[in-house]
């Protein structure tokens, strides 16, 4: 599951209200294109579909987060970034998830991980325990202490097989697209599993 959360106030009213707009824009699509799907094969065209338009809508929320100007960036502080990537590795001992990679940017987090069951993770618990810890420790940090730190909303997506690779590129590449550093191992931010380091990091 890739799990994409923000803090408070990095997205606009208006930014969510058009996100939300393009996200139902993405799902009558979806039930348009099904309308010419054979009955024998509709569900597994059908998750096929909603799988690759949750991968769409993704995008454009990620996009959406570079664009607000006034959006905090508590995130950019290495030591909240170390927080926020230690309290799931915290989840990973305690609660069966194997977490895979985190990415801690300035104003959002993306992080993939499954249950180590491989039954489907119910995301609501994990996000309420890492945001209740972080955003404690973050503001008593940032002298804040009260103020809402993270936003409410999550969004979260299964990965469609095959495509594990594809979202990890993505995830650890976020510092890169937003031209931070040239290579993701420079970005303080991030955390791969270590089982995956031949995989997807870069032999020195």
């Amino acid at each position: 599951m890739h799990i994409i959360y923000r803090l408070k106030g990095a997205l606009t009213a208006s930014q969510v209200q058009d996100l939300r707009l393009q996200r139902q824009n993405i799902k009558i699509d979806i039930i348009l294109n099904l309308n010419s799907v054979p009955n024998e094969v509709y569900e597994i065209r059908k998750t096929e579909l909603l799988l690759d338009g949750e991968a769409k809508f993704e995008e454009l929320y990620d996009s959406e987060l570079e664009k607000n100007p006034n959006s905090p960036y508590h995130l950019q502080d290495e030591k909240l970034a170390d927080i926020v990537i230690k309290s799931w590795l915290f989840l990973a001992e305690n609660k069966g998830i194997l977490v895979y990679a985190v990415c801690v940017m300035g104003n959002h987090v993306h992080v993939l991980a499954q249950s180590k069951t491989g039954y489907d993770i119910p995301a609501g618990p994990l996000m309420k325990a890492t945001k209740t810890f972080t955003a404690l420790t973050c503001n008593r940090i940032l002298n804040l202490t009260g103020q809402p730190f993270w936003d409410d909303e999550y969004y979260d997506r299964d990965v469609r097989k095959g495509k594990f690779t594809l979202v990890m590129w993505y995830i650890l590449n976020n510092p890169v697209k937003a031209n931070l550093v040239d290579y993701w191992e420079d970005w303080h931010g991030t955390y791969l599993n270590p089982t995956y380091d031949l995989l997807f990091r870069r032999v020195k």
